[in-house]
């Protein structure tokens, strides 16, 4: 009798931490306890959306997505955008960047490039984008393509 009260006397202090701790919600944790439950879902819930990094392609375009922006390959052109592609809330985007003419032929060194500022708009729904640009010297509109995010685009360029 004596040794089941000593044991239960030592397991009846451990057994009511462990049941109060089960119980207890993550936001009233100490954060020095338990930082793995307090700091990483408010860092997701406070991180931008962004456009998924990687390959988007499409007939014949293909943009390369990264952190700080991307790149594009058309036929007979090509573009930078050099911001983060953030997405807002029902998953659009609108960046600036530029959007340079390709020719046919060989390029003289004396050359300018046909370059243009430009807006690139679109949404994000699964993986699949729109993507549409529009020149911002003149209001032009390049187009607007759909693009699948890991399938490579086949530009053709111009000869």
């Amino acid at each position: 009798m004596r040794r089941s009260r000593r044991v239960s006397a030592l397991l009846l202090p451990g057994l009511l931490v462990a049941a109060v701790l089960a119980t207890a919600s993550p936001a009233r944790l100490p954060a020095a306890g338990y930082p793995y439950r307090t700091s990483l879902p408010m860092l997701a819930r406070d991180a931008p959306a962004v456009v998924a990094p990687g390959t988007w392609g499409g007939g014949q375009v293909t943009m390369q997505v990264t952190a700080s922006g991307a790149t594009i390959e058309f036929s007979c052109a090509h573009a930078t955008i050099d911001e983060p592609l953030v997405l807002d809330s029902a998953r659009r985007f609108d960046a600036s960047g530029v959007f340079v003419r390709e020719h046919g032929g060989p390029i003289r060194e004396d050359e300018t490039p046909d370059a243009h500022p430009a807006r690139f708009t679109g949404a994000v729904d699964g993986e699949t984008m729109s993507l549409t640009i529009v020149l911002a010297d003149d209001g032009s509109r390049v187009g607007t393509y759909v693009l699948v995010h890991g399938e490579p685009g086949r530009p053709v360029k111009c000869l």
